[in-house]
C-alpha cells in the first residue's frame, strides 16, 4: 500500500452485491487490493463523477497515514484489478 502512486476505485457487482474495489496501483503484478460492499461506506461517488480529481486517505488509530490521488470508474463486475489505462 505504501508504495502506490494512486488508487483506482472501481464500483461494480461482487458476487451479486454492489461493491467497491480499491487498487493501490504501484505498477506491480500484485498491487494491494481491498474489496468492500457499498453498504460499508457512508457515501458513494455518483456514477457521472468517473475520472480523477480527488484524494484517497488511509487512516489508523494514529491518524492520517497516507494520501493518494484517486481515480474512479464504474465496471460491470468485480474483481476487476485492471490498470487505469484499460478503461
Amino acid at each position: 500500500m505504501r508504495g502506490a502512486e494512486y488508487v483506482i476505485i472501481s464500483k461494480g457487482a461482487l458476487h451479486g452485491r454492489d461493491a467497491l474495489e480499491l487498487v493501490f496501483e504501484d505498477g506491480s503484478d500484485a498491487p494491494f487490493v481491498i474489496h468492500m460492499l457499498s453498504e460499508q461506506c457512508d457515501r458513494l461517488l455518483p456514477e457521472n463523477n468517473q475520472g480523477g480529481g480527488f484524494v484517497v486517505t488511509v487512516w489508523t488509530r494514529g491518524g492520517n497515514q497516507l494520501r493518494y490521488p484517486g481515480k474512479y470508474r464504474v465496471v460491470e463486475n468485480l474483481p476487476d484489478v485492471s490498470p487505469w489505462s484499460e478503461h
